[in-house]
């Protein structure tokens, strides 16, 4: 017999299903007969790796001790009656979402604490087997969407179509009428099948239609809105399928401006802001994939591109390069010397740097934003 932590999913009958780790007796053919609930001071608590120790470190924050300690505004002295006391709009609105955030950073790090997770279908359940154990992919599940616009006739008004794929290690899944166990709402964590999926982009809220329904139709009277807002938001954030409906990838014109502005302390700076497709984004902006919605005779479509990051990392490199400093998100200042420059003074180095850099001025569209 050896004595081991293992991480369980467990479902609590107040709080839902929650990760806990248990320390199990392994007999010879692989059968865990589990012994107690595990915690930082259990028997082979020691022997776990970094990362395994963090898992149950942080699982001793979701215990009912703990949370009674947390969340009774009593002096109650018993999970017992702690339980029957707690109002189903406490665990709804503070309790399971505190809980789904501590399971959400034990996600993070349990393909590479190597602690296995095992299903325990209830609490009465003492042995746990192979067959218990869940799959962690190696990578982060993604959801495709499908979105089609079907003419129905002449007269008929057209509608959208939209449903969804679940995508894991290059396998489609669909997961219509398939049962799962939520581990996480936002962003979402679920297990279907023994597998557990971790998205990074996407909450429980947009999956769960799609576990009873097959598809969601969407009514002429919203398209554009539709198109716009929702379509839009997802072709940010995730892959999308579409057809009938105008979406298309562009090679985006895109410029520097570089405009001559205050600070808060009222002193001359440099600021950049970068133009796409002739929509202006700060410096610092931190979407992946660009999105612009456009209408054209009362039709909404959409264009997309990925941001020239090598480029923008120039532009940033160049200001550098030249006596530059970054102040800000988008600021750059010109890099002071021991003694401050009145505003004045400071204003025509930096006219004067402008002058010496000519070269460097043909990467940006230069203005002026400075009264006067």
């Amino acid at each position: 017999m050896t004595e081991k932590i293992v991480l369980t999913l467990t479902k609590h009958p107040l709080w839902g299903y929650i990760l806990q780790p248990v320390l199990v007796d392994e007999n010879e053919y692989g059968k865990l007969e589990i012994l107690e609930y595990a915690d930082s001071k259990s028997t082979g608590f020691s022997q776990l790796n970094d990362l395994s120790k963090e898992i149950v470190v942080l699982s001793e924050n979701m215990t009912d001790t703990t949370l009674m300690e947390k969340y009774s505004k009593e002096k109650i002295k018993t999970v017992a009656v702690f339980h029957r006391k707690v109002k189903p709009e406490v665990i709804e609105d503070t309790i399971r979402p505190y809980i789904e955030d501590i399971q959400h950073q034990i996600l993070l790090i349990l393909k590479e604490s190597e602690l296995p997770l095992y299903i325990r279908e209830n609490v009465k359940i003492r042995n746990l087997y192979d067959t218990d154990l869940a799959e962690i992919p190696d990578e982060c599940s993604k959801v495709i969407f499908k979105f089609q616009k079907e003419e129905i006739a002449e007269e008929v008004d057209s509608c959208i179509h939209y449903s969804i794929r679940v995508k894991c290690q290059e396998e489609e899944l669909n997961i219509f009428l398939k049962p799962y166990i939520l581990l996480c709402s936002e962003p979402a964590a679920i297990v279907i099948d023994k597998q557990v999926h971790l998205f990074n982009d996407i909450d429980i809220k947009k999956l769960k239609p799609f576990f009873s329904k097959r598809e969601i139709e969407i009514p002429l009277s919203y398209e554009n809105t539709y198109i716009k807002t929702f379509i839009s938001n997802c072709l940010e954030n995730n892959d999308v399928v579409a057809e009938g409906i105008d979406i298309r990838e562009i090679k985006p014109s895109k410029k520097a401006i570089l405009a001559l502005d205050t600070d808060s302390n009222n002193l001359p700076v440099m600021k950049i802001t970068l133009k796409y497709e002739e929509n202006e984004y700060p410096l610092d902006y931190s979407s992946k994939k660009i999105v612009q919605a456009l209408e054209n005779d009362g039709k909404a479509s959409l264009i997309w591109f990925t941001p020239d990051k090598a480029w923008e990392k120039s532009l940033t490199g160049k200001l550098l390069k030249g006596g530059m400093e970054k102040t800000g998100p988008q600021q750059f200042s010109l890099k002071k010397n021991k003694t401050e420059f009145l505003v004045a003074k400071q204003l025509k180095n930096i006219m004067d740097w402008f002058e010496l850099h000519k070269d460097l001025m043909k990467h940006f569209d230069f203005i002026q934003e400075l009264p006067g």
